[in-house]
């Protein structure tokens, strides 16, 4: 007997620069999954929302209600489940993504979650709400945690139908400065997972494998957004961009077909002169590359495989074509030294990308460095996920949640607020407008939410 109603919710991220600006893709797979086997779904946006507001927004009578969070969004998606049981206690309470795909138990024992959802949901927690427990589950009954073992991923990535944007208001699946200011935007992913080993990431979701969708899978989406919203622009936000087996030059044609512009990230190493070339003639007006760090032993530490030369060229070669660049930087990366931080600003004004962030390294559940931080040189602080979250907190003193031994939290924190305002001197980001000790607070308050 299928379920009568099925709830999908997306958490809150007050620390996000525009909680909307993207739009959530992966309960919207999940949606159009429920759909086409016939079951009634909707979905929760609670991006902006604290828990006051909640009930307004949370269907009243669905029967399961099923959020997703990575670790940084873990403490919020903790404080969803607690109102959930104690406001709407006839539906049961499923937690899927990142965070719940690597730590099954812990978050089930944890919080007020009944069922996590392992590795891709759409097979999994389809079947679950057609009451079939199949492999990929884990369930917590009487303090106990039982998984049913692990559910391979879908070969042909092909067989997800588009996300079901009719579920959310048009403000939520177009932006207008997702790309440039004042044209309508939203975000696609053609591909799915990494098949790389950074040392501060995890693939545990995608079984470290990448898989591409077909150029008319892709080409029909595009062409869907552009005539059923308007949709100009385009980001694509694919986790591994790969020019492997022509899958970047089969988006670059789809993208030219429809006159979009567009904006991406590559791997430094992958780009081309004959594919920036390719790029620019598409659409493509901004190529962001994971430089992490401007100094060539914390690449090699983090197993990151590419060179600081393999991101100078990169950077010319794009800026060459017309296409606006940007550097994605960390702080704090196991073996960080004043030394490291130098070299990281020396390369700022030798290379001088158009733009530049500035994240703060967080051991997140799965990678390498989690599992191993004594081989990394990284000393874990304080374990406490409301100190994960990488960006969007400028002007806060938030600690780190871990050191190296050559600097403290107290002096990376210091580096991080260093390197922010160089990079807004420099004119590489716009400073921040918001009031984040005020949106900190919000956070803090949804956090704490007692049922």
């Amino acid at each position: 007997m299928l379920p009568e109603h099925v709830t999908l919710i997306r958490c809150p991220n007050f620390l996000l620069y525009d909680e909307k600006l993207e739009t959530p893709l992966g309960i919207l797979y999940l949606a159009t999954a429920l759909e086409k086997h016939g079951i009634l779904v909707d979905v929760a946006d609670l991006a902006g929302l604290t828990p006051d507001q909640w009930d307004a927004v949370v269907p009243k009578d669905s029967t399961i209600y099923g959020v997703s969070a990575t670790s940084g969004d873990w403490p919020v998606a903790q404080a969803i489940g607690r109102w959930l049981r104690k406001n709407r206690g006839q539906g049961t309470r499923v937690i899927g993504g990142a965070h719940a795909t690597v730590m099954a138990e812990s978050a089930l024992m944890t919080s007020d979650y009944e069922v996590a959802v392992i590795g891709e949901g759409e097979h999994t927690f389809t079947d679950y709400c057609r009451g079939i427990v199949g492999p990929g589950l884990a369930m917590r009954v009487n303090r106990h945690v039982h998984k049913t073992g692990k559910r391979g991923l879908a070969e042909n990535i092909d067989c997800f139908d588009f996300p079901a944007w009719h579920l959310l208001d048009k403000e939520s699946v177009v932006s207008t400065h997702l790309v440039n200011k004042g044209k309508r935007a939203s975000c696609i992913t053609a591909s799915r997972g990494c098949f790389m080993h950074c040392s501060f990431c995890d693939q545990t979701v995608n079984d470290w494998k990448w898989r591409r969708r077909s150029a008319n899978s892709i080409d029909e989406e595009v062409d869907r957004l552009v005539g059923q919203y308007g949709v100009e622009e385009i980001r694509l936000v694919d986790e591994f961009i790969s020019p492997k087996d022509d899958f970047l030059r089969d988006v670059c044609d789809v993208m030219a077909k429809h006159a979009i512009i567009w904006r991406t990230h590559i791997r430094a190493d992958l780009l081309t002169m004959e594919l920036a070339q390719k790029l620019a003639k598409s659409g493509c007006v901004e190529l962001a590359f994971g430089v992490e760090s401007g100094d060539q032993r914390i690449l090699d530490h983090n197993r990151k495989g590419t060179k600081i030369a393999d991101c100078e060229r990169a950077i010319a070669l794009a800026g060459a074509e017309g296409i606006r660049t940007k550097a994605y930087l960390i702080v704090g990366l196991p073996g960080e030294t004043p030394e490291s931080v130098q070299a990281t600003r020396d390369f700022l004004l030798r290379v001088k990308p158009d733009k530049a962030t500035v994240s703060t390294f967080a051991p997140y559940p799965g990678c390498d460095v989690a599992k191993r931080p004594e081989k990394y040189d990284y000393i874990l602080d304080d374990p406490d996920y409301t100190r994960y979250w990488c960006l969007g907190l400028e002007d806060t003193d938030l600690l780190p949640p871990g050191h190296t031994s050559a600097m403290s939290g107290d002096e990376l924190l210091t580096v991080r607020k260093d390197l922010i305002k160089m990079v807004f001197d420099l004119g590489m980001r716009h400073p921040e407008t918001r009031d984040t000790n005020t949106l900190l607070r919000k956070r803090n308050e949804t956090i704490n939410y007692d049922a």
